[in-house]
């Protein structure tokens, strides 16, 4: 499956309903307000995402939908990543890893000094595939 990396900035209507879409299928943990406000709160959350300076969501595209998202904070000489989802149709097929690559090898291209590290939850094979085959520090939820 063929996928582009995109930086999303000023979305379009069509893309800040995908993005919608990908936390709405969040795994319980990563936003903590969907299940009590739903749709209005994750496109609350996308808003302030937008807005925050250094902040850049990167997302993965295939044919005319976003089907996974990452949210990358710049600090210094580091990048760190976090709120890595993945529609729920789409999981298990590499999108995750695939997502968080692209966007590692983007910033190094960029900034070739630079230091990543990504928020992943422990028990996900994106977790391990983080730490065995990427230069990408694999933080605990929370640090």
């Amino acid at each position: 499956m063929p996928l582009n990396l995109e930086t999303i900035e000023s979305p379009s209507a069509q893309d800040l309903n995908d993005l919608v879409a990908i936390y709405l299928d969040a795994p319980d943990d990563l936003l903590h307000c969907k299940e009590s406000q739903g749709e209005d709160a994750i496109r609350g959350i996308i808003d302030g995402w937008l807005q925050q300076p250094d902040t850049t969501i990167y997302a993965a595209r295939f044919k005319e939908g976003l089907l996974a998202a990452i949210v990358v904070q710049q600090v210094d000489r580091s990048f760190y990543g976090r709120n890595l989802c993945v529609l729920k149709r789409a999981r298990k097929k590499g999108i995750g890893i695939r997502l968080l690559t692209a966007a590692s090898d983007n910033l190094r291209r960029q900034f070739p000094e630079c230091e990543l590290a990504a928020e992943i939850p422990p028990n996900s094979i994106t977790y391990q595939t983080l730490v065995e085959h990427l230069s990408v520090s694999a933080l605990q939820q929370g640090e």
